[in-house]
């Protein structure tokens, strides 16, 4: 018996399902831990069909989105290569409020790629995007052996970091947001942007 676990937001909805580690678990109440993953849809708002995959897949998005919002939010461009674009996801900004993200599936049985797709994404839906991976990341539930480790970027590729612009003034990541009248700078390790994601981000 398959179970099945969702992260849901406004814009953006998560859903795994796979395996139990222990089928006796839900028999005796308990909340079953899912630890083999047989498919995962990603619901993006205003796409009529959800992009599928399976563990690859995943891997590569949880990957992607972390690298791209912690570049975003932190002002500070990644000095990695992007090694997803090659072999699964990868997210790039096309416009100041559009992201695309861009998907090259693979057949995890045979290694036959299929066509390759493309999202293009609001702020409001990449920041459901990112809240949705970190929920799924902090439900000890639901993989646990997947954990991500990212490595702190470094200010010196920061196009503020030369120029003493306001984006460094307070010494770390983040960028600022227009909230109706107000301006709003969010710190990159401030934690839940939730809460901003019908701001409009400003750029340099």
């Amino acid at each position: 018996m398959t179970i099945q676990r969702q992260y849901s937001l406004p814009n953006f909805r998560l859903v795994l399902e796979g395996f139990p580690e222990d089928p006796a678990a839900a028999a005796q109440g308990l909340a079953p831990v899912m630890s083999n993953l047989v498919n995962v849809e990603c619901y993006v708002a205003g796409l009529e069909q959800p992009l599928r995959g399976g563990m690859d897949f995943l891997n590569s998005l949880v990957m992607a989105v972390s690298k791209y919002a912690q570049a975003f939010l932190s002002g500070v461009p990644s000095s990695e290569p992007d090694i997803n674009a090659t072999g699964g996801v990868s997210l790039e900004k096309i416009a100041p409020d559009r992201h695309r993200l861009v998907v090259k599936p693979t057949d995890e049985n045979t290694g036959t790629a299929g066509a390759l797709m493309q999202v293009e994404l609001t702020t409001p839906q990449l920041f459901d995007l990112v809240e949705a991976v970190d929920q799924f990341l902090a439900d000890a539930g639901t993989l646990p052996q997947m954990r991500l480790q990212l490595q702190p970027v470094s200010r010196k590729y920061s196009p503020s970091a030369s120029n003493g612009g306001e984006d460094g003034a307070n010494g770390g990541g983040g960028f600022w947001v227009r909230c109706g009248s107000d301006r709003v700078f969010l710190d990159a390790a401030a934690g839940n942007q939730a809460p901003y994601r019908t701001c409009t981000p400003e750029y340099q």
